[in-house]
């Protein structure tokens, strides 16, 4: 059975950095990541068609608007006959994401002031998150991503559950 997993978090938490390293090790040949906060419905409707091609797909999300507001809208491309689906929730102190936005040149953090990652730090944790989870009926797990804690055992953690789904 093919996997779905949906890495979250508010920005600066490591998504990115994750969920690349999860495809690399899952195997680039057979790993998809998927870039759930693409608005643009041409884009994000070519990314899906590209994502069915493969058995895991590694998907990343912030907000993406209505992809976290009506899910079942693309979640119906991987059915729950198909696939075997998490959300996975990475958690860090705000001190963390403030200092991955800084120290990432990261194409979303461009232009994005440290006031607003505060802003969205709280409203990720507060809205965002209880929001997407009320909407899907898949588990969703929460995993320690603060930078006290290497990313190869985040990583690693995340393999491993995927391995149990």
């Amino acid at each position: 059975m093919k996997k779905l997993a949906i890495i979250r978090g508010p920005a600066g938490i490591g998504k990115t950095t994750i969920a690349n390293s999860l495809v690399a090790k899952l195997g680039s040949n057979t790993s998809y990541l998927l870039h759930l906060d693409e608005t643009r419905a041409d884009i994000f409707q070519a990314y899906i068609v590209n994502s069915q091609k493969y058995d895991n797909v590694i998907a990343e999300m912030f907000y993406g608007g209505f992809h976290t507001t009506n899910p079942e809208e693309w979640l119906r491309y991987f059915p729950d006959d198909k696939y075997k689906k998490i959300s996975i929730v990475l958690t860090a102190p705000l001190e963390d994401c403030l200092s991955g936005v800084i120290r990432r040149k990261h194409p979303s953090h461009f232009g994005i002031s440290l006031d607003t990652v505060r802003t969205d730090y709280y409203d990720f944790y507060n809205t965002i998150k209880p929001l997407f989870r009320e909407l899907i009926n898949f588990p969703e797990i929460e995993v320690d991503n603060s930078r006290t804690k290497s990313p190869v055992m985040t990583v690693n953690l995340i393999f491993d559950k995927l391995q149990e789904i």
